[in-house]
C-alpha cells in the first residue's frame, strides 16, 4: 500500500463529510407550498452533496482494491464523524459542546491505538 492510496482515503473522508454537511444544509431550506416541498431535494446544496457522495463511492472502490477493508472502514467512519462535527460547527453554526470535543478526542485516540 503506497502513500497515494492513504491520501486518497483521506480525500474520501473529507469529501464524504462535506457531502453530508451539504445534504443537511439543503434539508434546511424553507417550504411554503406543494412545489416548495421539492426544494430540499432539488436545491444546489442537496444536489452537490449527492454528487460528492457519488465521487466518494468511486474513490472508495479504488482505495479498497489496494487497502484492506478492516483498515479502511474504521478510519473512514471515525474520520467522517470528526469531519462532520467540525464542519457543522463552522458551516451550520451548530454548538460545539464539551461532550463533542471529548468524543472527538476519544475517536482520535482510538485511531492512534488502532494504527499502532
Amino acid at each position: 500500500m503506497n502513500n497515494f492510496i492513504i491520501v486518497l482515503a483521506g480525500v474520501a473522508v473529507m469529501l464524504s463529510g462535506i457531502g453530508q454537511v451539504l445534504l443537511k444544509r439543503g434539508a434546511l431550506s424553507k417550504r411554503s407550498c406543494f412545489a416548495e416541498y421539492l426544494k430540499p431535494y432539488l436545491n444546489r446544496y442537496t444536489l452537490s452533496g449527492y454528487c460528492l457522495l457519488s465521487i466518494v463511492t468511486v474513490i472508495s472502490i479504488y482505495v479498497l482494491q489496494e487497502m484492506p477493508l478492516k483498515l479502511f472502514f474504521p478510519i473512514f467512519i471515525s474520520g467522517n464523524l470528526i469531519v462532520v462535527v467540525i464542519l457543522s460547527y463552522f458551516i451550520l453554526h451548530e454548538i460545539m459542546t464539551y461532550r463533542k470535543i471529548v468524543g472527538i478526542g476519544i475517536i482520535v485516540l482510538g485511531i492512534l491505538v488502532f494504527g499502532l
